[in-house]
């Protein structure tokens, strides 16, 4: 009996056991799962630049900023809508013109008026066509400060999205560095248990894996940081897991930068003269039609005592004649303001000119930096695989071939930072030209 309830225990103690492993298995499935699909979702730079602009504020304030001009254009031509009032006084005075005259009476002491007044705008000078291609104008520079924004939004992540680049193409280095350290590793192992190899070799390349390990947890934690910092920029979640692909360094130089900010000291200056075209157009005549009815005491007819209804119409004309002196010196002030642009233009042309020019020297740096790092990569490669062949009969030891190898390691770390700084170059160089 009591042998058949062990046997019992023993048979639901490894089911147990059994269906526990089972679920440890489909959790650990589950999980590289996850990591497996993480790995192959692909991030592009370009599809990074359209995340971080739909959730940046550059949409809604250009679309503000249409609104503002589509509304300050209703406005300005406003002046064109017949203006309808009704208006109304009484008062009493103390005296009157006496007329000594038969059958007339003086008129009354007290009186009043109420009435309904139109006028229409006939011509107002210009000033609301001005004020249009002034508003025109204004939306137009609005929307070229939007566009030089989105060129700074776009360099911040080009500039978290090649920091991420370089530290994926150093986890490369540091995983073929670790492969080729265990699998001496345990060359070196084998020998020294049967006998033909020193102890001292083995703990050397121990502590060299180690270190690499230590530096590989090191990118990892960086890469995760700078996923982050992604994330707030983008506006959505990134994985450090992504796959993060270089854009291609296969580009041609263009003769002129296109800017937007060239566009937008034109468009300044171009506001400045439409500024003045409005100034002047506040000294020349303005033409509108007036109209006015109503029932008052008295009447037009200043005779009668009695209430009574009246109107009469015309047209009105305004010709400013004191107005020239404050447009004489309201254009001199316009006319410093164009100066200044003009300025800043230039300051901003010879800015761009040795931005351009540093960032053209720098891709051509880097291109024959990286031609070189290959050659040397693969001799520091040969060189690495013949000091392994000797540590492996015992000819050198495990610190002189740890020093190959790390110059091996170098120089591919080498290399990756100049391909990643050639990019960089590259994006700089479009920046700089407006093709970013």
């Amino acid at each position: 009996m009591k042998r058949l309830v062990v046997v019992l225990f023993a048979f639901f103690a490894m089911v147990l056991l059994t269906h526990r492993a089972e679920a440890v298995n489909i959790d650990k499935d589950q999980n590289e799962e996850i990591v497996k699909t993480d790995s192959l979702r692909i991030l592009t730079l370009t599809e990074c630049y359209k995340l971080a602009i739909e959730n940046s504020t550059i949409s809604k304030k250009n679309n503000a900023n249409n609104n503002i001009s589509i509304n300050d254009k209703k406005e300005a031509f406003s002046v064109f809508v017949p203006s309808v009032s009704l208006n109304g006084y009484t008062s009493y005075q103390s005296d009157v013109i006496g007329l000594d005259l038969p059958n007339i009476d003086a008129p009354r002491k007290g009186n009043y008026s109420i009435t309904l007044d139109l006028e229409q705008v006939i011509y107002d000078g210009g000033a609301a066509s001005k004020k249009k291609d002034i508003i025109t104008s204004d939306f137009k520079a609005e929307t070229l400060k939007l566009d030089i924004a989105k060129l700074g939004l776009k360099d911040k992540v080009a500039s978290l999205y090649l920091g991420m680049s370089l530290l994926k193409q150093n986890e490369k280095v540091l995983d073929l560095n670790i492969e080729i350290l265990v699998r001496n590793l345990k060359k070196m192992k084998n020998l020294f248990e049967n006998g033909a190899g020193q102890k001292s070799d083995y703990l050397q390349l121990q502590s060299e894996l180690l270190k690499a390990d230590q530096s590989l947890n090191k990118i990892k934690s960086d890469e995760i940081k700078v996923a982050e910092m992604l994330s707030v920029l983008l506006g959505k979640s990134i994985s450090a897991e992504y796959k993060y692909l270089l854009p291609s360094d296969d580009f041609n130089f263009i003769g002129t930068s296109q800017r937007p900010e060239y566009d937008y000291y034109d468009v300044q200056g171009k506001i400045i003269d439409e500024n003045i075209k409005l100034l002047q157009s506040k000294n020349l005549p303005k033409f509108s039609f007036f109209a006015t009815g109503g029932n008052g005491l008295p009447g037009l007819n200043l005779l009668n005592r009695s209430p009574d209804w009246y109107y009469k119409a015309g047209l009105k004309l305004s010709v400013p004649l004191t107005g020239w002196k404050s447009t004489r010196y309201k254009k001199l002030s316009l006319d410093s303001h164009k100066s200044l642009i003009s300025d800043s233009e230039k300051d901003f042309s010879l800015s761009n000119e040795i931005q351009i020019s540093s960032a053209k020297n720098m891709i051509l740096k880097y291109r024959n930096m990286i031609y070189f790092d290959k050659k040397i990569v693969a001799i520091k490669k040969e060189l690495a695989d013949i000091e392994e062949a000797k540590l492996q009969r015992g000819i050198i030891t495990s610190s002189e071939y740890i020093t190959e190898l790390n110059k091996y390691k170098e120089s591919m770390l080498s290399q990756k930072l100049n391909e990643i700084k050639l990019i960089q170059s590259i994006i700089n160089y479009k920046s700089a030209v407006g093709l970013n």
